[in-house]
């Protein structure tokens, strides 16, 4: 069975920047639990498994815990993939929730549409100011989690997170946020609930940005940085309740998984899912 491995930076122009991604893509789709052994032996956060044919792809992801959803830069990890093998656009990706994302081709790299989120405006709450050291001049609440409104760029890059702390808020995730003079805007990303102390590249949380940038600064176009260690890169494109995020991808690593039929038979085992998390 043939399986092609591609390590990709995501958002990113050079190999070290970005959130990187691992994708694997298959003609017919791995048996799960083959799926969760590769996720392990990879050492992968999230493995993107890009399965079917060319014009209409099924997407799958799992982890070393097991099978997980789709996020911004795995999606834009799987795009890089099927659009760089000079599949014609747009690319189609069927999640097994029975979702579909479409992807196409962008000057700058590869994009995919997705549903813009949904935020509320809240007051100014003096926690979230003890978790970054700095106190905002907007809060916002969204599904994703707790988004700061900062004055300056120079306020996100200084911004101090305090992981205790933002572990015990009543959110998944902390944003903070601000313009940016060589951008439109600039963010970071705080999870540690999910494990992750600060996000490298995140393309979730734009979903919400783009359209609350983009009414404040009266802009459909919009130019993103994410100020982690990493850094990134993403372009918005607002097209009424979906946003375009697009953005450079490289691509580190491309090499053949050898699995032949005694190693799939291997793999699926006698022993339960459940063994393998």
């Amino acid at each position: 069975m043939p399986i092609t491995l591609h390590q990709v930076a995501t958002f990113a122009t050079s190999p070290f920047g970005g959130n990187p991604a691992t994708v694997i893509e298959t003609d017919v789709a791995l048996p799960e639990r083959t799926l969760l052994r590769l996720a392990s032996e990879l050492h992968a956060d999230i493995l993107t498994e890009v399965s079917g044919p060319a014009r209409s792809r099924q997407l799958r992801f799992a982890s070393r815990d097991g099978m997980t959803s789709v996020t911004g830069h795995t999606a834009h990890a799987a795009a890089h993939v099927a659009i760089s093998l000079g599949t014609e656009e747009p690319v189609a990706f069927e999640l097994v929730d029975g979702r579909r994302l479409v992807a196409r081709r962008r000057q700058n790299g590869p994009a995919v549409e997705w549903p813009v989120l949904d935020w509320q405006e809240t007051s100014i709450d003096e926690d979230i100011a003890a978790c970054i050291g700095i106190a905002p001049q907007l809060c916002l609440t969204s599904s994703f989690g707790v988004i700061a409104v900062l004055g300056t760029a120079d306020e996100v890059a200084s911004a101090s997170p305090d992981a205790k702390r933002i572990a015990a808020l009543d959110a998944a995730t902390l944003t903070v946020t601000a313009p940016h003079e060589e951008a439109d805007f600039c963010v970071r990303v705080f999870a540690p609930k999910e494990g992750l102390p600060e996000d490298p590249v995140c393309g979730t949380v734009h979903r919400i940005l783009a359209p609350f940038w983009g009414a404040r600064l009266g802009k459909r176009l919009l130019r993103s940085y994410q100020l982690s260690a990493r850094g990134g890169v993403l372009t918005c494109e607002l097209l009424g309740n979906s946003v375009v995020l697009g953005g450079p991808a490289y691509q580190l690593v491309k090499g053949q998984i050898e699995l032949d039929d005694a190693s799939l038979s291997a793999s699926l085992g006698s022993g339960s899912d459940t063994e393998l998390r």
